[in-house]
C-alpha cells in the first residue's frame, strides 16, 4: 500500500528530534558532525612525565620512556585506574595494540631482545612473546598494531624507516615477516590498523607529527582519506611529540604528545564498523511510488543501491562513494521544485534521503 508523501517529512522531523535527544544525553566520540582531524577529547597524562605507548581496551593505556618501566591504565577521561610494571623491558618499552580474542595487550621492547611481549591487561601476567632473530630486530622499533583476521602484526619503527607484517603467537614460526614496505615518511613511532577499509594508520615523530593513511601492503598514502582528502591527518601538537597510535571502537585515533604529556582522541574519518546501506534502503522502502519521477526509476535507484551494497561487501570502496555520489546527484535538486534530472522528486522525502547518503559517503572516506 502506497504511503502518504508527507510521511517522510514527518518520519525525518522525528529522526531528528531523537537524535538530538541522544547528543545532548550521551557524548559520543563518532559525531556526526567531527571532521577527519578533529579533537574529540583531550587531556593532561598525570603520569607518566614522558608519554610513548598507546593501547585501548575500552579503557586507555600509556606507556612510560623513562623508568620506571610501567604501563598506566586510564578512562578514556583521564582518570588514573591502574598500572602495571613491564618486567621484561630492556631499555623502554613502546607503542601497544589490543589483541581481541585472547584479550591481551601487546607490547613492543625498545632495546634487550627488541621484541614484543603480550600481557594480560586484567592481571599482568606475561601470555607470550615475539623474540629472535628477525629482519625487524636488527634494530629497535616502536610502532605496533594487529590483524585479527589471521593474527598477524604490523611492526615498524624510525630507526629501520620500513613497516613489517609479520606471524602472530598462534604460528609455529611466530615472528617470521610475511611481508614489508617502505613509507615515504620513515620516521615512523605508531601505527593502527583499520579492519574494516584495510587502512594502516601511521604516526610519525618529526617536526610535523604527521599521522598518515596508507595501504599496508605498499606503504602507498590513500589519498581519498584524512584532511581534506590528502590521505594524512595534523598532529594536535606537533614538534617531535609522536608517539603510539591506537584506535577506539568508534575508528577514532588515540595518539600522545611527549612534550606536552597529553592524550588526545582524534576524528580519523573512519568507521571501525562495517559500512552500511540499510538506512537508505529503508527510508527508501517508506517512500510512496508517487514520490519518485516514475516507476522505473524508483527500481533503477533500488538496483543501484544492491550495486552499492555488493560493492562495499567486496571491500570496493572507490566505486562505492562514486555510485552514491551520483544517487546524491538525483536527489538534490529541490528548491522550489526538483530538478529536471532528480530520480525523487518529492522534496521532503529528498530531505529523508540525502542525510543518509552523505553519511554513507563519510564512512566510506569520501
Amino acid at each position: 500500500m502506497n504511503q502518504p508523501a508527507n510521511l517522510c517529512v514527518r518520519r525525518r522531523v522525528i529522526v531528528l528530534i531523537v537524535a538530538a535527544w541522544i547528543s545532548a544525553a550521551v557524548w559520543t566520540p563518532g559525531i556526526a558532525s567531527a571532521a577527519p582531524g578533529d579533537v574529540l577529547k583531550s587531556w593532561v597524562v598525570s603520569v607518566p612525565a614522558t608519554p610513548f605507548g598507546v593501547g585501548y581496551t575500552g579503557r586507555l593505556w600509556i606507556s612510560n620512556v623513562v623508568d620506571p618501566d610501567i604501563d598506566y591504565e586510564f578512562t578514556i577521561d583521564g582518570a588514573p585506574t591502574g598500572q602495571r610494571a613491564a618486567a621484561w623491558v630492556g631499555s623502554w618499552i613502546a607503542d601497544m595494540t589490543y589483541l581481541p580474542g585472547p584479550k591481551l595487550l601487546c607490547q613492543v621492547n625498545v632495546g634487550g631482545d627488541k621484541g614484543i611481549y603480550c600481557w594480560n591487561s586484567e592481571t599482568g601476567a606475561m601470555a607470550g612473546s615475539i623474540v629472535g632473530a628477525f629482519p625487524w630486530t636488527l634494530k629497535s622499533q616502536r610502532g605496533l598494531a594487529y590483524r585479527a583476521a589471521d593474527d598477524t602484526f604490523y611492526i615498524g619503527g624510525w630507526t629501520q624507516g620500513i613497516i613489517y607484517r609479520i606471524k602472530g603467537l598462534s604460528y609455529p614460526d611466530r615472528g617470521a615477516v610475511v611481508g614489508q614496505c617502505v613509507p615515504g615518511d620513515p620516521n615512523i613511532s605508531g601505527l593502527a590498523y583499520n579492519a574494516v577499509f584495510n587502512v594502516l594508520w601511521v604516526a610519525t615523530n618529526s617536526q610535523n607529527d604527521t599521522v598518515y593513511a596508507l595501504d599496508p601492503d605498499t606503504c602507498a598514502i590513500v589519498p581519498t582519506l584524512g584532511l581534506n582528502g590528502t590521505g594524512t591527518l595534523p598532529h594536535p601538537d606537533p614538534g617531535f611529540n609522536g608517539a603510539g597510535l591506537e584506535m577506539d571502537e568508534n575508528g577514532n585515533l588515540w595518539m600522545l604528545s611527549q612534550g606536552s604529556a597529553r592524550a588526545f582522541l582524534i576524528a580519523s574519518g573512519l568507521s571501525a564498523s562495517p559500512p552500511s546501506v540499510a538506512s537508505i534502503s529503508e527510508v527508501v522502502d517508506a517512500m510512496p511510488d508517487a514520490a519518485f519521477r516514475n516507476l522505473g526509476l524508483r527500481r533503477a535507484f533500488e538496483a543501484r543501491l544492491t550495486d552499492i551494497l555488493r560493492s562495499i561487501d567486496a571491500g570496493n570502496s572507490v566505486p562505492a562513494v562514486q555510485m552514491l555520489r551520483n544517487l546524491r546527484m538525483r536527489t538534490d535538486g529541490c528548491g522550489a521544485a526538483a530538478d529536471r534530472d532528480d530520480w525523487i522528486v518529492d522534496c521532503g522525502c529528498q530531505s529523508a534521503v540525502r542525510p543518509k547518503i552523505n553519511d554513507l559517503i563519510r564512512k566510506l572516506g569520501g
